[in-house]
């Protein structure tokens, strides 16, 4: 994994410097589901490709739109959902936000954390993750 000594240090700067490992970066970090440090140590180390980590969440995050996390907003109404689920149909449903599943562990975490709060009806469009399904 070591770095090619002819190769260029990488400093990216414009639009074009991060399009060329795009690819590379979205597999790492979207379908391996690695973490930032870890992508950015690989990048540093297989392509001399150095950036913060304020400059990959920019790119990742906001500009790729490959957010891990669940919004805030969502949690509420993702639980609620499953909790009306367990209560009423007493099923299970799994959710996905942006084509990737939204462990129950996640959910659960949420809860616990914050409180599950079932007082108040989702939207009718969900505005949530994307995807539920009753199992």
């Amino acid at each position: 994994m070591d770095v090619d000594k002819t190769q260029p240090r990488i400093e990216p700067r414009r639009d074009a410097d991060w399009e060329q490992f795009k690819d590379v970066l979205v597999q790492l970090y979207w379908e391996e589901d690695k973490e930032l440090p870890e992508v950015m140590e690989m990048m540093a180390a297989t392509h001399n490709f150095h950036a913060t980590e304020r400059q990959y969440k920019f790119r990742l995050n906001d500009k790729w739109k490959l957010e891990k996390n669940v919004n805030r907003a969502k949690m509420p109404v993702i639980s609620q959902i499953r909790t009306r689920r367990r209560e009423t149909e007493n099923k299970e449903t799994e959710f996905s936000l942006r084509g990737r599943p939204i462990p129950a562990e996640k959910i659960d975490r949420w809860e616990k954390r914050y409180g599950a709060d079932h007082n108040r009806d989702p939207s009718p469009d969900g505005g949530t993750a994307g995807t539920s399904t009753g199992h």
